[in-house]
């Protein structure tokens, strides 16, 4: 039979205080790296993303296609857009949140254009 050591204890209510102080901070830091994964257009998850430069904004492939039709400058900032490329690190991202949340996920319905 083993006899609880109190300074594991200690130990124990020392990493809860520290969990409790700064899980505040990475809720909100947590919530900052899902906004970026939010199309400025739309404003749901980011299907098929692009980076425009030189404000590196992230948007659906589709949405900013309509939106640069009757527009040249960003939606977000309005700066003139000097390149549009995918932007693979955001895909992934994308890729790895919908797989812990796949209710997040576009409609087929949606997709079909």
């Amino acid at each position: 039979l083993e006899l609880p050591n109190p300074l594991k204890r200690q130990r124990t209510e020392e990493v809860k205080e520290e969990w409790e102080i700064k899980r505040p901070k990475i809720d909100e830091a947590l919530e900052k790296m899902l906004e970026s994964l939010n199309c400025g257009v739309c404003l749901e998850i980011l299907y098929n993303p692009i980076s425009i430069t030189p404000c590196m904004h992230n948007f659906c492939g589709g949405c900013y296609s309509e939106w640069m039709r009757n527009n040249k400058d960003c939606p977000m900032c309005r700066k003139p857009v000097k390149n549009i490329s995918k932007n693979a690190l955001i895909s992934s991202m994308v890729s790895d949140f919908l797989v812990t949340h796949p209710e997040n996920k576009w409609d087929a319905y949606f997709l079909e254009d």
